[in-house]
C-alpha cells in the first residue's frame, strides 16, 4: 500500500508541479507589466511607505519559485520504494531481498531507501506539509486580494462572473469569493499537516493503527491543494488591477513620505531627533488642516536644513520605492535560471 501511495504520489505532484508553473508565468508578467504601477505599502493594516503593484507581485512569484524548489527537493525522499516484509528485515527472501527490492523499484521508477520505511513516514509528512505550505502561500495571496478590494480600497477587483460572488439581498455588491476560499483552504491544509505530523508517531515495526489516519488526510490535501492552485490561478488571471485608484490612494496619503523626510534630515541633525521632528510636523498637518508641505517649510528645525524645493522633491513618493525595481529584475531572472525548477 505504502509503494502505492507513493505512485499515486507522483503523478499527483505532478499536476501541483503544472499549476505552480503556470501560476509562476502569471505573476511574473504581473511584477513586469506592473514595475512602477505606484501603490500604498501596508503595515499592520495602516499606510506605510510606496510600493508598486510589481514589486507586491513580485514577493508573491517568490514563494512559489520556493515552493517549486521544495517540490524538486522532496521527489528524491518521496519517490522510493516501501518493501521490506512483515517488519522491514525481507526474511522470507533470504539472501535474494535485497536483490528483489531492487529489481522491483527499478521496474516502478523509484529509489531506494537504506532501510524500510513503513514506520517512519517524515517523508510522507512532509508532502503533506509541503502542500499545506503552498495552500498557506495561496491564502496569503487571497488575504491580500481580499484587503485590497475592500470598498473603501478598491484597487483590485475579482474577474466578474455570472452568480460568482455576488450578494443575495445587495445587488451593488461583488465579493471577493475566490481570494475568500484561498484563506479558507490554507487554514484547512493547516489542519491536514498537524494531523499528518500525530498521524506519524508509530510504534515498533508495524503500527498498531495510526497510519490509516492518512488514508483520508493525503489523498483530501492533494485534491484541496490543487483545487486552490486552481482557482489562484483563475483568480490571477482575471485580476482587475485599478493603476488610477492605486495612484489616487497614495495621493490621498501624503504622509506615506515622511521617512523620506526624516531620513534626508538625519544626517544633519541625527536620526532620532529628525524623527521626532517629522512626527511633530506631522501632528502639525492634521490639527491645523494643512498640507504636510506647509507644515514642513513651517518647522524651522526643517526649513533650515532642507529647501522647499528639495522637500517638494522628496515628497514625490515615486522618489522613495528603494531598490525594489531591482528586487523585480532578480525575482524574474530566477524564472529563467533552472535552480528554479522553471521550464521557460
Amino acid at each position: 500500500m505504502d509503494t502505492a501511495l507513493v505512485l499515486q504520489l507522483r503523478e499527483a505532484l505532478g499536476h501541483i508541479d503544472d499549476g505552480l508553473h503556470k501560476l509562476r508565468r502569471i505573476l511574473a508578467a504581473q511584477a513586469d507589466q506592473h514595475r512602477s504601477t505606484l501603490m500604498l505599502g501596508r503595515s499592520q493594516l495602516q499606510h506605510a511607505l510606496p510600493v508598486t503593484f510589481g514589486f507586491k507581485a513580485a514577493t508573491w512569484l517568490t514563494m512559489f519559485q520556493r515552493h517549486s524548489q521544495r517540490l524538486a527537493q522532496l521527489e528524491e525522499r518521496l519517490y522510493v520504494i516501501q518493501f521490506g516484509g512483515a517488519v522491514g528485515t525481507l526474511a522470507s527472501l533470504g539472501s535474494q531481498g535485497e536483490a528483489v527490492q531492487r529489481a522491483l523499484a527499478a521496474k516502478l521508477g523509484l529509489g531506494v531507501t537504506p532501510t524500510p520505511w513503513h514506520t517512519t513516514r517524515d517523508s510522507l509528512t512532509e508532502s503533506v506539509t509541503f502542500l499545506a505550505n503552498v495552500a498557506a502561500s495561496l491564502g496569503k495571496i487571497g488575504q491580500d486580494v481580499v484587503l485590497l478590494a475592500q470598498s473603501d480600497v478598491g484597487e483590485v477587483h475579482e474577474r466578474a462572473v455570472p452568480g460568482r460572488g455576488v450578494s443575495s439581498a445587495m445587488p451593488q455588491k461583488h465579493n471577493p469569493i475566490s481570494a475568500q476560499l484561498l484563506t479558507v483552504l490554507a487554514s484547512k491544509l493547516a489542519g491536514h499537516a498537524e494531523g499528518m505530523l500525530r498521524a506519524s508517531v508509530h510504534d515498533h515495526e508495524r503500527a498498531s493503527g495510526r497510519w490509516m489516519e492518512e488514508w483520508g488526510i493525503v489523498p483530501e490535501a492533494v485534491v484541496l491543494t490543487g483545487g486552490a492552485l486552481d482557482l489562484a490561478i483563475d483568480l490571477l488571471e482575471g485580476l482587475e488591477i485599478d493603476v488610477d485608484q492605486m495612484r489616487a490612494n497614495v495621493e490621498a496619503s501624503e504622509f506615506i513620505v515622511s521617512e523620506a523626510v526624516m531620513m534626508a534630515l538625519a544626517p544633519h541633525i541625527g536620526r532620532q531627533r529628525a524623527h521626532d521632528i517629522v512626527a511633530r510636523a506631522v501632528q502639525t498637518a492634521v490639527g491645523k488642516g494643512i498640507s504636510f508641505h506647509q507644515a514642513l517649510s513651517s518647522t524651522p528645525e526643517i526649513a533650515d536644513k532642507l529647501s522647499g524645493k528639495e522637500l517638494s522633491s522628496i515628497l514625490e513618493p515615486g522618489r522613495y520605492l528603494g531598490v525594489s525595481d531591482a528586487f523585480i529584475d532578480r525575482a524574474l531572472a530566477n524564472e529563467e535560471s533552472p535552480a528554479t525548477g522553471t521550464d521557460s
